[in-house]
């Protein structure tokens, strides 16, 4: 396909390889936005555990087809460390349960607990306060990437 998914938007959606650096092959979101995102995390349905170590992060995680983490995109954002359960800044991956870019904990937490909808534990799903609050676990979610 090229180095990245915008490379050919004709194409549908799924697992392509490409030429990048240290991962070889992707999932390329060819729907949403006109497409030619690179999908680097993708919940569905809890099969898959994200409460890992530094490690797990690190590489990436779980299956392409399903739920995953591409590894490796975790180091800052906006000058916060991303912190997992044995890499804890803050103590804030333990409290809730994620790894993630914790700053006075969290606003949004994409790889905290499947908790599929309305919980009763606080703030240790997969959470987006602004749009939902701390005790509403998100049932699905997505980061994708892609150039301008």
């Amino acid at each position: 396909m090229g180095n990245d998914c915008a490379d050919n938007r004709t194409c549908p959606s799924g697992i392509y390889e490409l030429h990048l650096t240290n991962i070889s092959e992707v999932y390329c979101d060819m729907e949403v936005d006109n497409g030619g995102w690179i999908v680097i995390q993708r919940r569905l349905n809890g099969e898959v555990d994200f409460y890992r170590g530094w490690n797990s992060y690190k590489y990436g995680f779980g299956d392409l087809d399903g739920e995953f983490l591409l590894g490796d995109a975790m180091a800052y954002q906006n000058n916060m460390q991303f912190s997992t359960k044995d890499r804890n800044n803050l103590n804030c991956a333990t409290l809730y349960k994620g790894g993630w870019w914790y700053n006075n904990c969290h606003r949004s937490n994409l790889n905290g607990l499947y908790l599929n909808g309305t919980h009763s534990s606080f703030a240790d799903g997969i959470e987006w306060y602004e749009w939902k609050g701390y005790n509403y676990s998100l049932k699905k979610s997505s980061m994708m990437i892609r150039r301008k």
